[in-house]
């Protein structure tokens, strides 16, 4: 066992990571692959949570998906999955120790659809509106965003316009030995956040 007492570290990462050298999240990958104890590298898409925290306000108050994604499709992945195979990678150290998993959910969508299954599960029109990058930075700094954020925002959601978010990955269907959660069931479990009553 390490000095630290730590023999496993499971590190929520983000995919790509161990190629992009620009995120923050590839150095501590390098760290622990180097230095650390023994560590399972998970590497998760887009969250489909986003909807319910980064893009629940404009849902609520203007019902619509307000993003520079363009026509670009995402292979939105359920944080609860993410979760249930942090917690298999923990239980079985030796399994998953050294590995690192890129992981998608089942199916690539793009906002569009997203607003499609919004609507059909709050009775109520959501529109997708594709926006463009001077105005929506505008539009977080509005919204009182610190800049940080704006720009990471912006950055992530630029990407996704070229195609980068679309590319679906079977590791979490094999590990969790059943089919990851797709938008549509997330949005379906939680349509009580974009309530207005």
């Amino acid at each position: 066992m390490p000095a630290s007492g730590v023999n496993h570290v499971v590190f929520l990462s983000v995919v790509g990571a161990d190629r992009n050298p620009v995120v923050p999240h590839h150095r501590v990958e390098r760290h622990l692959t180097r230095h650390g104890p023994p560590a399972t590298l998970l590497r998760p898409s887009f969250f489909t949570q986003n909807l319910g925290d980064a893009y629940r306000r404009d849902l609520v108050e203007d019902d619509r998906l307000y993003v520079p994604a363009g026509d670009g499709r995402v292979a939105w992945v359920d944080v609860r999955d993410v979760a249930e195979l942090a917690a298999l990678a923990f239980a079985d150290p030796a399994g998953h120790a050294g590995r690192g998993y890129t992981l998608t959910g089942p199916e690539a969508v793009g906002f569009e659809h997203a607003a499609t299954l919004l609507t059909a599960a709050l009775g109520r029109p959501i529109r997708y509106e594709p926006a463009e990058l001077r105005p929506y930075v505008g539009h977080l700094r509005r919204r009182g965003l610190p800049a940080a954020q704006v720009a990471v925002q912006t950055l992530i959601h630029a990407n996704l316009r070229s195609g980068r978010g679309a590319g679906t990955d079977p590791t979490l269907e094999r590990l969790l030995g059943r089919r990851p959660r797709t938008l549509a069931d997330y949005v379906r479990d939680h349509a009580a956040l974009w309530s207005r009553s």
